[in-house]
């Protein structure tokens, strides 16, 4: 009986110590934005509807997952975005996605190692973050640069001109404690 009982105050203790704790995203408050450029004019679009996780183990971020449609951009002008979707072929290629499983978190800043998954191919990225963190949510916000032809996406002209190949992107995403 005294083995038993420390046998499932061992387990009991290792499961309490070693839990994998997940967060989803908070869809009312998150959110992916790209500025793009041409010489003739600058614009944005937003995308509100995202879906993600983050695992977590023993307190640290082991994994981040984010996903989201291309059709979910926004740029509040519906012939230009009708124009991108054509663009970005999105039947064929509906999503735009992130993983990480190489995170490093120091103080407020979190540097995330992963894959970014956009019209069909996969490019590895580093990611420097602001983190913010309590018991319910976590917070990651600031932007990073990618190259629109690292994704083999042919880039559209106007007035004779192509836009400009690399956009920014800006991140504000609320992952709640599931």
């Amino acid at each position: 009986m005294s083995k038993f009982f420390l046998f499932f105050l061992l387990c009991y203790c290792n499961f309490l110590y070693s839990q994998n704790t997940d967060w989803t995203i908070d869809g009312n408050n998150s959110s992916i934005k790209y500025e793009a450029s041409h010489f003739l004019h600058d614009w944005s679009g937003i995308n509100n509807n995202l879906k993600g996780t983050i695992v977590s183990e023993d307190g640290e971020i082991q994994k981040i997952a984010v996903v989201g449609l291309v059709k979910d951009f926004d740029s509040g002008n519906t012939s230009r975005d009708a124009n991108s979707h054509q663009i970005l072929e999105i039947l064929n290629y509906p999503q735009v996605k992130f993983f990480s499983d190489k995170i490093r978190v120091n103080g407020d800043r979190i540097e995330l190692n992963g894959f970014i998954n956009f019209h069909g191919k996969t490019i590895s990225k580093e990611i420097n973050l602001i983190m913010k963190k309590d018991k319910r949510k976590i917070e990651i916000a600031g932007d990073f640069n990618l190259v629109l032809t690292d994704f083999e996406i042919q880039l559209p002209s106007f007035m004779f001109k192509k836009i400009r190949n690399n956009i920014n992107v800006i991140i504000d995403i609320v992952f709640l404690k599931v």
